[in-house]
């Protein structure tokens, strides 16, 4: 049993991996945890630029 690893997710689920690495509870928590670092960095380049 894990936790998912997205921030507003705190959902559990049983890891079925054959190598045990899952990390969130399905792919739509995968996919927002990816869109919200894509975007993290992309503010954090143009903050970088602006300066």
């Amino acid at each position: 049993m894990k936790i998912c690893k997205n921030p507003t997710c705190y959902s559990g689920f049983f890891d079925r991996t054959r190598s045990t690495s899952g990390l969130y509870c399905s792919t739509a928590c995968s996919s927002q945890a990816a869109q919200r670092a894509y975007r993290n960095r992309i503010k954090d380049a143009s903050c970088a630029q602006a300066s």
